[in-house]
């Protein structure tokens, strides 16, 4: 292990703050941090990104609004359905963007790989309940949205 000082995130598993801690200090003063809370919408999200990044609130907007965007991560994570395609959907993916604290490498960061860092916590919670689902996962984020509002 090498003394230094380490930044580190919550959701880092055993073995990547050993990984960290053998490989020595990473510090990058260009890191920037964001964090999304629960219970806020897609709209909220994009105003945080494009607060904490170089991109405005309509790039994101529009990022968030792509169907063939959410496409292509329909074809590359197995908890997004085509039914998150559905015209009267406004934002895909609403409700599959995993609350959570963040770092990226700098205010450059594309808002693709926000989105997919976000996708990917959604995964690794998932991922435990994956067997014991009965239903397609379009409809328990539905349910859980509809609860949260009431």
């Amino acid at each position: 292990m090498k003394a230094s000082t380490y930044t580190m995130t919550k959701d880092m598993s055993l073995e990547e703050i050993v990984k960290v801690l053998e490989s020595g200090n990473s510090y990058n003063p260009d890191v920037i941090t964001i964090t999304f809370k629960e219970g806020e919408w897609i709209t909220d999200y994009s105003k945080t990104i494009s607060n904490k990044t170089n991109h405005t609130y309509d790039e994101v907007i529009a990022i968030m609004k792509d169907k063939n965007y959410a496409k292509k991560l329909v074809d590359s994570y197995w908890f997004l359905t085509e039914d998150i395609l559905n015209e009267s959907i406004y934002y895909p993916l609403e409700g599959y963007l995993a609350p959570n604290t963040y770092q990226f490498s700098n205010k450059d960061v594309s808002v693709e790989a926000i989105i997919e860092t976000m996708l990917n916590q959604t995964e690794k919670v998932l991922n435990k309940y994956k067997d014991s689902m009965t239903l397609p996962v379009h409809y328990y984020v539905t349910m859980a949205s509809l609860a949260e509002l009431e």
